[in-house]
């Protein structure tokens, strides 16, 4: 449900005129159609593991609405995992264990 901003009462999301004051809802209900379109384009490229694409999406919803809940937690989550990996890749640990596991191979 949105809400008009005119006079503050409940609107259908597909009405493109609020029934109570007769305010051209058109821009708001473009904008909702907008963010919705590009949350599912980021959860199709999400489900089909094409994680680049989906962030881009996920950041292209919160660069129109930036209080977006969905799309902040998947771009938060992608950049803490970044931000592991980096942290990881500093230390050196992964080689390391990697190293020790295979040192067969890396005796050679």
């Amino acid at each position: 449900m949105l809400t008009c901003p005119m006079c503050k009462k409940p609107v259908e999301e597909t009405s493109r005129e609020c029934p109570s004051c007769r305010a051209d809802l058109t821009l708001l209900t473009n904008f909702v159609d907008n963010v919705r379109q590009g949350l599912q384009r980021a959860e199709e490229h999400l489900r089909a593991g094409r994680l680049a694409p989906a962030v881009w999406a996920y950041l292209e919803v919160l660069e129109v609405d930036p209080e977006n809940a969905a799309a902040r937690e998947q771009v938060g989550q992608v950049a803490t995992a970044v931000r592991q990996f980096d942290r990881a890749r500093r230390d050196g640990a992964w080689y390391r264990k990697l190293a020790k596991r295979f040192r067969h191979f890396f005796s050679r």
